[in-house]
């Protein structure tokens, strides 16, 4: 009886080295960005290009432990910089998967001035988290606003008007020049601006009479008489501006 044991713990004791023994899954990432934005969604490419900011935190956890590295962006992957992260063994999955853009190490505080693309684009952090997940040669992960995004649109007799730029509490917000696209866009911090957008705040802008290309431009201050409850993060708000 004895020896039948001992056989047993020392086959159980090999398969266990073997498992350990096969060839493990790399984890490459296929990213791209939830379409919740209203009028402009941009691309998984359109952040990464942005200088300085083609890293991302990519965050795995398993059985055998929590990893996280740095992975740069190319191709329309994301591949690991240094240090790979692996599925535990063959035919294993992860307990959870976490990403995170910018990287953690480059995130920096919510700028007032947006108006130039890139720095309106680096203000709108991204989040993906997935559990259970079983291993892949390329994975596929959608990106999530972690932070929200205020869409001003002129209404009444000027709707449809082109708004060039516009400031609103100390922020001034993103214009973007594409044919077709109105709006002004700003994102938003609820951790340290919730205060500061309220009914009655004054704003200035500037629009382009609707029909316009090359048409008159007029310069106006306007007051928020309403404002959507922003308490949901990740969410885009529009908000509706008149001037008469």
């Amino acid at each position: 009886m004895k020896k039948i044991i001992l056989a047993l713990v020392a086959f159980a004791a090999l398969s266990c080295s073997d498992d350990r023994l096969l060839p493990r899954q790399a984890l490459f990432l296929t990213p791209a960005v939830e379409g919740t934005r209203a009028t402009v969604n941009y691309t998984a490419a359109d952040y990464f290009s942005i200088s300085g900011l083609a890293e991302t935190t990519v965050q795995t956890k398993s059985a055998i432990g929590s990893f996280q590295a740095n992975y740069g962006y190319a191709g329309g992957k994301l591949s690991p910089l240094a240090d790979t992260l692996w599925f535990p063994y063959a035919g294993e999955s992860l307990d959870s998967l976490r990403v995170w853009w910018p990287a953690l190490d480059r995130r920096v505080p919510l700028p007032f001035n947006q108006e130039e693309r890139e720095v309106f684009l680096a203000a709108d952090w991204l989040k993906s988290v997935h559990v259970n997940v079983p291993p892949a040669g390329d994975l596929p992960v959608v990106l999530r606003h972690e932070r929200s995004k205020l869409t001003f649109t002129l209404t009444g007799a000027n709707a449809g008007a082109k708004i060039i730029s516009l400031s609103l509490g100390g922020y001034a917000a993103y214009c973007d020049p594409s044919p077709g696209v109105t709006d002004a866009q700003l994102i938003f911090d609820h951790s340290n601006a919730t205060g500061i957008f309220s009914p009655g705040i004054a704003g200035t802008l500037v629009f382009e009479r609707a029909g316009g290309g090359d048409g008159e431009r007029v310069s106006k201050l306007f007051t928020l008489r309403s404002l959507p409850a922003l308490q949901q993060t990740g969410m885009n708000y529009t908000i509706d501006i008149e001037i008469n």
